[in-house]
């Protein structure tokens, strides 16, 4: 179980956090203010990741959780969350960066992403990324972080950085496939447009994360369709450079390797999900997986990311309020009862 401190000053914010991060039972979870969270440190009390929300009325004590966690422990997993105004840690020669121990995300941040950050650290691209000198600093991307700096240089002069603007199209079904694609900012979906004219979403995709990489190794052209949800950018690297990258380097032919396994266990996933007829059973074993997804997203987009029209998805909120699962809020209000109907595989 991951041992997770959370210190935030304000008690209002303290509250918001127990009552969305209590539904996350893979967690241990402590949420304290400053004081008390140094203190617990200080006492030899061990976490696995510390999250940090930087109070910009007390810039004090940035400094003091900093320098308290890192001597404790060098390579302690901090998460900053901070707002636009606060001086970031990251600089582009930064040793805490360089060894990826810590981790700059902007107010305001949603929980959900939270979960992401914290259940993906050590693929997560460091704060100098979104910055302008993305090339110059491949060595932050997880999958090339082992490179010596000759082998940076020819990645380096054998890529490009894009950057799209919301709904962007950045490839097209049957397009020829001339790069790997790996998104550094931002969020796009994957989708498929049928004969009627009516789009399906294959995926969306958060940072950090390759692309239609199994499609950019094996195929020629692409069998789905890519546009930009938010401002992104992307890492395009040559394919035929980059193919020939992985075969001579046995490091990053393992992580692409998992990179891959990933994306077959997932697909594998969600065809047994869409097998399963029972709208308020894709709808529960949606929110069993992201406990707090419907005060995250609208229940358009969560009809859109499970393939259903708005009205299935309101039949099945419904379903799952008449078994006493979910309350008029939408929120869980019986964990082990969610439980038991995603394992039993029966309806209730």
């Amino acid at each position: 179980m991951i041992q997770l401190l959370i210190m935030n000053n304000s008690k209002l914010q303290r509250d918001k956090l127990k009552s969305f991060i209590s539904n996350y039972k893979q967690y241990q979870i402590t949420i304290t203010d400053y004081l008390h969270g140094l203190k617990l440190i200080g006492n030899g009390d061990t976490f696995d990741i510390c999250v940090y929300f930087v109070d910009p009325e007390n810039p004090k004590y940035r400094d003091k959780i900093y320098n308290t966690l890192t001597q404790i422990n060098q390579n302690q997993k901090i998460i900053e969350v901070q707002n636009e105004d606060s001086q970031c840690l990251f600089d582009y020669s930064c040793q805490e960066c360089l060894s990826r121990n810590i981790l700059t995300l902007k107010e305001p941040l949603k929980i959900d992403n939270l979960i992401d950050y914290i259940d993906n650290f050590d693929q997560t691209i460091c704060q100098v990324l979104s910055k302008n000198n993305i090339t110059n600093n491949l060595n932050h991307i997880y999958y090339f972080r082992h490179l010596n700096q000759e082998q940076l240089d020819k990645l380096k002069a054998n890529c490009i950085v894009k950057k799209y603007k919301p709904e962007n199209i950045i490839f097209y079904s049957n397009e020829e496939i001339k790069y790997f694609y790996f998104l550094l900012t931002g969020s796009v979906k994957q989708f498929y447009v049928q004969n009627d004219g009516n789009s399906i979403i294959l995926k969306k995709i958060i940072i950090p994360s390759f692309i239609c990489e199994a499609e950019s190794y094996g195929k020629e052209y692409f069998t789905s369709n890519l546009e930009s949800i938010s401002d992104c950018s992307i890492l395009c690297i040559e394919k035929n450079f980059f193919i020939d990258m992985i075969k001579g380097d046995y490091k990053l032919s393992l992580l692409m390797f998992s990179s891959l396994s990933s994306q077959l266990l997932e697909m594998q996933t969600k065809a047994i999900n869409n097998a399963l007829t029972k709208a308020h059973f894709k709808i529960a074993l949606r929110i069993y997986e992201k406990p707090c997804i419907l005060h995250s997203i609208t229940k358009k987009d969560f009809a859109d990311e499970l393939n259903m029209a708005q009205e299935t998805l309101s039949r099945g909120l419904t379903k799952l309020k008449s078994l006493n699962i979910l309350n008029s809020k939408d929120e869980i209000i019986d964990y082990a009862k969610l439980e038991e109907f995603i394992f039993s595989f029966t309806d209730i």
